[in-house]
């Protein structure tokens, strides 16, 4: 009788199993949950995406501004994941990589900041938009 000690590739199986679009959403959710564990970064965009969204909810966002506000968050959210697999790969191989390839992860990391800056800027734009038109000016 095995057991699951006695089965080291019980995992790899069961993914082979898998059909493939089914195989993609537990990869994806095994990218984000490594993304949440590998840097607090993530957290912390995670808190403000929420925040924001709570903030839409009570300024009554239309459609339109709501989609705009989705789509910048969203990309917030995969410019700062994409970042960490930088990270993750210069960490696991850099060693092995030129000097200069760490300016792959500067890139990143200034991606990451040009992001959120124009996320930053539609989300002004929106809630300002939408106080402004609440008060009447």
């Amino acid at each position: 009788m095995s057991s699951h000690i006695d089965s080291p590739n019980l995992a790899e199986q069961t993914d082979r199993r898998r059909s493939d679009w089914r195989q993609k959403l537990v990869d994806a959710e095994r990218g984000v949950s490594s993304s949440f564990r590998m840097d607090a970064t993530l957290f912390g965009h995670v808190f403000v995406a929420i925040v924001l969204l709570a903030g839409g909810v009570v300024l009554g966002l239309s459609l339109t501004q709501w989609a705009v506000l989705v789509l910048a968050l969203t990309q917030v959210l995969a410019a700062e994941m994409f970042h960490q697999f930088l990270k993750a790969v210069w960490n696991t191989l850099g060693h092995q990589l030129p000097p200069a390839a760490q300016t792959a992860v500067r890139m990143g990391t200034a991606g990451v900041v040009l992001t959120s800056c124009g996320a930053a800027l539609v989300v002004l734009l929106i809630f300002g938009h939408r106080v402004a038109t609440l008060l009447g000016l």
